[in-house]
């Protein structure tokens, strides 16, 4: 039986200016160039402040704030709504004589009440604004239930002729549970706009926006908001035939501490999750510490994820729910990150059936995208949309692909089945200025397994403070190919000519076991990936017991 081991906390590569900040706070280290070893010491400091981000930088990591106020599982009533046999004349509603709207409710309701919203079998048609604080201690929960015949959940319509969220979320301490949203009867895009602090949304669905593109299905501002195991789906703006943002959930300019966990989102005419910054409204400044955990993004006719001028963002999976997983995009594909983006980090999650994978960087002065990381993530069985079939200076069927951007760190990947190419380094050269270079870029333990164009394509003018080792390569159909300025090569001259892959990379089969889609691509014993990578974190050994370094490529296995 095999089982995962733990993946440590990365590091960016070490920068001069890094460097001389351990100095002052007394840890050993030196300035190398761009070829130097991981350094062990700044991988142990940085650890202890976050198993999560950390750059090169030294930019603080993202927070992520606790909401032990959020009970786990849902408290009994202490009020009732129900839109066929209540009344709102009512002083004290109960179970069999409850209110009628829901915002007599949530007007009247005292601070830590639970409300429960009763399944009647007929549509609410309310628009509600949460303008009570309530507290930690005395937290307003407003929870849509199934009432006798009537199992599912409620469905929440507009009011006829008025266009706006049917629910408003601008003070604190709100929790709103399981509600259906439909958009049909309104031009106005979004079931919910979160603002205020300190909020939960919770097990809601919001479908059928249709109106003209602007507002988001779920849109999320303020501080210290949750949105959870939530869906977004069918939001297709009027008129649309391909990219007209309206996204399925929206970080807006200026959120801070931001929670999105174990969301789906799918056939929205823009993204299924955007972060927003300063781009888009300098008043309000970046979004900042943004968490995307172990969310299911697909089918949407623009990215996955959309990161624009948002500083530190998480995307990411985590174990006990089998990870991220972005799937089905194509022509707009998994991810970009690019406007002022930095420090984020992009980690367990799986990649597939994609046009394209991961976009970092533009180019001109909008854009100065640094600090980012990718590990332990899998791309695989990539597709080359046919109406947008790619070419080299252009291609499609890609891992990851980056213009101009500063700082990043791709270590523990695993690429298979790409009929484009793996990484892409100074995409920008296009352009034909060294402003939008992708500098900075260190690429160790990796897996690339049939990538049929390029394992790597290094722009070199384009591509200063680059680096590679510690990789695995292989194609079942030849060997493996490189591409420097747009010349292809194999291996050995690819070493020869960059001087890269000269440590720990080799050219042979990575012997995934048995159909690895459907098994998670671990290795068998016999792998040359297996204890061959790298060891450069900082962290305990990943399997107990043992002082093997860890596996190359995604997944670790302890046999």
């Amino acid at each position: 039986m095999m089982r995962v081991k733990s993946s440590g906390a990365g590091l960016l590569r070490t920068s001069c200016t890094f460097i001389l900040t351990l100095l002052s706070m007394g840890v050993a280290a030196a300035c190398a160039g761009p070829e130097a070893e991981p350094q062990d010491a700044e991988g142990r400091l940085l650890s202890q402040q976050s198993a999560a981000l950390v750059t090169s930088a030294g930019a603080d990591p993202a927070v992520k704030p606790g909401f032990s106020w959020v009970p786990a599982v849902t408290p009994p009533a202490t009020h009732w709504v129900n839109n066929v046999t209540g009344d709102d004349s009512r002083v004290t509603p109960t179970e069999s004589l409850p209110w009628r709207t829901i915002n007599k409710a949530v007007g009247a309701a005292p601070a830590g009440s639970v409300i429960y919203v009763q399944n009647s079998g007929v549509p609410y048609r309310e628009h509600v604004q949460l303008s009570r604080a309530g507290s930690a201690t005395a937290r307003f929960m407003l929870v849509g239930v199934p009432y006798g015949t009537h199992t599912d959940l409620p469905e929440w319509r507009d009011e006829i002729g008025v266009n706006q969220p049917q629910v408003k979320f601008t003070s604190s301490y709100w929790i709103v549970k399981g509600f259906l949203f439909n958009k049909v009867d309104s031009t106005h895009n979004s079931c919910v706009r979160m603002s205020g602090s300190d909020n939960a949304l919770i097990e809601v669905h919001c479908h059928g926006a249709h109106g003209v593109p602007a507002e988001h299905a779920i849109s999320i501002a303020g501080s210290n908001q949750l949105v959870r195991k939530s869906k977004s789906y069918d939001n297709l703006a009027t008129g649309c035939t391909s990219n007209c943002d309206l996204h399925g959930f929206r970080v807006g300019p200026g959120s801070k501490r931001i929670v999105l966990q174990q969301n789906e989102a799918w056939n929205n005419s823009g993204d299924g999750v955007q972060c927003m910054g300063s781009e888009s409204d300098a008043t309000l400044g970046d979004a900042e510490d943004v968490w995307i955990e172990d969310h299911r993004l697909h089918d949407n006719k623009e990215q996955a994820v959309d990161i624009k001028s948002c500083n530190r963002v998480t995307v990411a999976g985590t174990d006990g729910v089998d990870g991220s997983k972005f799937y089905a995009q194509a022509p707009g594909g998994a991810m970009v990150i690019h406007f002022k983006a930095r420090n984020i980090l992009i980690e367990k999650t799986r990649f597939w059936n994609n046009s394209h994978g991961v976009n970092i960087g533009s180019y001109g002065t909008d854009h100065d995208t640094q600090n980012i990381v990718l590990r332990r993530n899998l791309f695989f069985d990539f597709t080359i949309d046919p109406a947008q079939p790619g070419t080299q200076s252009a291609p499609k069927g890609y891992g990851i692909l980056m213009s101009k951007v500063t700082n990043v760190d791709i270590y523990h990947n695993t690429f298979d089945n790409m009929p484009g190419g793996g990484i892409y380094v100074g995409f920008a050269a296009w352009t034909g200025s060294l402003v939008n270079a992708s500098s900075n870029v260190h690429i160790w333990n990796n897996i690339f397994n049939d990538v049929s164009l390029w394992a790597i394509k290094w722009r070199s003018a384009y591509g200063p403070g680059f680096s590679s080792k510690y990789n695995l390569y292989h194609r079942d159909a030849g060997a493996a190919v490189f591409d420097i300025n747009h010349a292809s090569k194999s291996f050995a001259a690819w070493k020869a000519e960059s001087g890269q892959d000269t440590v720990g990379s080799s050219e042979q089969s990575p012997q995934f076991v048995t159909n690895p889609q459907a098994n998670d691509y671990y290795t068998l014993s016999t792998s040359p990936a297996r204890n061959a990578a790298l060891d450069d974190t900082g962290q305990p050994r990943p399997c107990a017991g043992t002082q093997a370094p860890p596996d190359i490529g995604f997944k670790e296995t302890c046999t």
